[in-house]
């Protein structure tokens, strides 16, 4: 019954998070995320070549993982996750390092991780829609009735569907000293919520924007171009007039005089 209440939880957080966060501003430095995960407790014992084929996955469709992710610079996020899964619903298979009784069913993670986003601006767009990224980190595994320290690296990426909305998928090695490491892998959602401070309102953070106090589109880099000459308002001698780049945005010298 406790296991039905969390993942019930867990599923009317997915179905009511977008209505809440829907009418956030679109630079948000929060992103929350529910998945499904899996652990692997069997191909961590085989060759790389192997470990497709030898694989365990243990964990199902429901959502059993949360997650917060904070901003910090276009390269750099914070992240802590918490899941949990309850292993007596699967069949432990000879050669898995748990083919053995358990004192407990009842397995969860806590972890903080470090991640490195390659979405930065300098490798890909920071409003790409293929976000990949790697991390460092470290935290808490509860396994048959004992705490242990564990320690992890993993790669994933986010897939923006939306502004604020993302499919991610995630998999990491997760170290344990003095019991059994495994493989984690998920899939779920991301959601972005909170603000960035946008001065001007159009859509790009202020840290981003060439004219933070006046809206402009993306490819101008935030900066206004009144008379749509590919010339932004700064630099154009006759930003109200269509021109050329050679005469500082304003049109042929003789079209002046018709």
């Amino acid at each position: 019954m406790d296991g039905y209440i969390r993942r019930s939880i867990l599923v009317c957080a997915i179905i009511v998070a977008p209505v809440i966060i829907y009418a956030q501003d679109s630079c948000r430095q929060w992103v929350f995320g529910a998945s499904s995960h899996w652990v692997d407790f069997q191909s961590i014992n085989h060759k790389v070549n192997k470990q497709l084929t030898k694989s365990n996955w243990l964990g199902d469709g429901i959502p059993s993982s949360v997650s917060l992710r904070k901003f910090i610079r276009p390269d750099v996020n914070v992240e802590s996750s918490f899941s949990f899964l309850d292993l007596k619903h699967y069949a432990f298979e000879t050669g898995d390092s748990l083919a053995k009784p358990l004192a407990s069913n009842f397995m969860w993670t806590l972890d903080f991780r470090g991640q490195y986003s390659f979405a930065n601006g300098y490798i890909l767009s920071e409003f790409s829609f293929f976000a990949p990224y790697a991390y460092l980190g470290a935290g808490l595994t509860r396994l048959n009735n004992t705490s242990y320290f564990m320690a992890q690296y993993g790669v994933g990426s986010d897939f923006w569907i939306f502004n604020f909305l993302a499919l991610n998928f995630d998999a990491a090695y997760n170290y344990l000293p003095g019991s059994n490491d495994y493989f984690h892998f998920s899939a779920g959602l991301k959601i972005k919520f909170g603000q960035i401070k946008d001065t001007d309102h159009d859509g790009i953070p202020d840290r981003k924007d060439l004219c933070p106090i006046q809206p402009g589109p993306l490819k101008h880099m935030g900066c206004p171009d009144s008379d749509n000459d590919g010339i932004v308002d700064t630099i154009d001698c006759c930003p109200y007039v269509a021109g050329r780049f050679e005469y500082m945005g304003c049109p042929y010298p003789d079209s002046a005089l018709h």
